[in-house]
């Protein structure tokens, strides 16, 4: 439970942070019987998708650099999420369109966060 808790968590940072960033947010959770996307945003023209990952730590231990959230979206996950990616384009007519990850840092003692984005993962679902 408390990992759904962080992950509820990280959602509603990586949001504020992109709303912030000067994205608009189409979808929270958009969800398919073989996959969903975290957030489905827009900014300029253009659509990405954010699959959100995030973890807690200590953001005054220096080592939280080495801990790698986005290696847990593996190659099956990719799949799914590459499916559900497709089937949004072709519904919704996207012409220009990226994937992105989300890595939330989270450390519950001092209530604080990092962001990091990590910019157009996944090119091969685009074919």
């Amino acid at each position: 439970m408390i990992g759904n808790k962080i992950g509820k968590l990280g959602e509603d940072l990586a949001e504020k942070y992109l709303i912030n960033k000067g994205f608009k947010v189409l979808y929270r959770n958009y969800w398919k019987p073989y996959g969903e996307i975290d957030i489905i945003c827009e900014k300029a023209g253009k659509t990405h998708f954010v699959e959100v990952k995030s973890v807690s730590v200590s953001l005054n231990n220096v080592s939280h650099e080495n801990i790698r959230p986005e290696d847990n979206v593996h190659e099956a996950k990719l799949r799914k999420l590459a499916r559900v990616i497709q089937v949004y384009i072709s519904a919704f007519h996207v012409k220009s369109w990226q994937f992105d990850v989300v890595i939330v840092y989270i450390d519950q003692v001092s209530k604080k966060a990092e962001v990091k984005v990590l910019e157009n993962q996944i090119l091969e679902a685009r074919n």
